[in-house]
């Protein structure tokens, strides 16, 4: 964060000054002068807010004593809480919450400390909002939730301070879903080896298989395969995992699920199959190809037979 700039108006920028660079016994002394508690600067931090960014505990204690106001916001709609949260400074969370300051309070964004904290990978500081009662089912406005972010160190991390790993969004997505569209596989890995449920639905009966099909993730396909996902189960609209492959073109993830077995006469609430779906060349004859194969093995079938 760059200093207050010379433009600030002159009856409080000493004091941000001194919050800016931790100095409490400045801080007091121009808040003795008359210098105003809340003052803004640079994009509407007060001393307080700039201060609690930058993890200075003892001059956030002065101003707290002074009345600085706990849920001033930032031009981002950051409280103060937010940004120490954000930037891992527990000490400062701590002070924060213990005077008062609203623990599910939201940015411009919808993201409170908890989300914030976790969307920077503080762990510890996700800790101490769990444990202080934050709300682990919030989500920000883009449905995002403190899995969201997939740096999978940082994910191992929130989930071994208690983030859940069934959690949904608002919008109803899943961790699990979430990581599988984006082709995660050490995510997926991860969130499976702390108990999700590989055949978890979001709204529309998609399961983590089907996401990962329409976006051609092959090794997170792979991956839910092997540890148990359905090949041929169906969504509310009857599409399987190989129709949606097949109507997003994505061939590799077709002959992934071919080779696994699924249906290629499954259809959907339509009627439509997998190759009726279809409209890209490659995933076309990906199809040709497989039924050249069950041709030449019913041959082999009935030659067999005959003998």
């Amino acid at each position: 964060m760059a200093a207050a700039r010379t433009s600030a108006p002159s009856s409080g920028k000493a004091l941000w000054e001194a919050a800016y660079v931790g100095r409490p016994a400045t801080v007091a002394r121009q808040l003795d002068a008359g210098a105003p508690v809340n003052c803004r600067f640079f994009t509407g931090y007060t001393p307080l807010a700039v201060a609690a960014h930058l993890g200075h505990i003892r001059a956030v204690r002065v101003l707290l004593d002074r009345g600085a106001d706990l849920e001033a916001k930032n031009d981002f709609g950051h409280t103060p809480v937010q940004d120490a949260a954000a930037n891992g400074h527990g000490e400062v969370v701590c002070a924060l919450l213990d005077r008062g300051a609203d623990l599910e309070a939201r940015d411009s964004d919808g993201c409170t400390p908890l989300l914030a904290a976790a969307r920077f990978g503080k762990a510890k500081v996700v800790r101490l909002l769990v444990e202080r009662g934050a709300d682990t089912e919030a989500s920000n406005r883009f449905g995002q939730d403190a899995l969201a972010s997939w740096n999978v160190s940082e994910a191992a991390r929130l989930l071994g301070e208690g983030v859940p790993v069934a959690w949904k969004a608002a919008d109803g997505n899943s961790a699990l879903n979430a990581a599988s569209i984006a082709g995660h596989v050490d995510a997926v890995r991860l969130l499976l080896d702390h108990g999700a449920d590989v055949e978890a639905t979001i709204e529309g009966g998609y399961t983590a298989l089907v996401v990962a099909a329409g976006a051609g993730a092959v090794g997170v396909m792979s991956l839910l395969l092997d540890r148990g996902a359905q090949v041929d189960a169906k969504i509310d609209s009857g599409r399987t995992a190989l129709i949606m492959a097949a109507m997003y073109g994505t061939a590799d993830a077709v002959r992934l699920l071919l080779d696994r077995g699924a249906s290629i006469e499954a259809t959907d609430d339509r009627g439509l199959d997998a190759t009726a779906v279809c409209s890209d060349d490659e995933v076309r004859e990906v199809f040709r190809d497989f039924e050249r194969i069950q041709r030449w093995h019913r041959r082999r079938v009935v030659v067999a037979w005959k003998h």
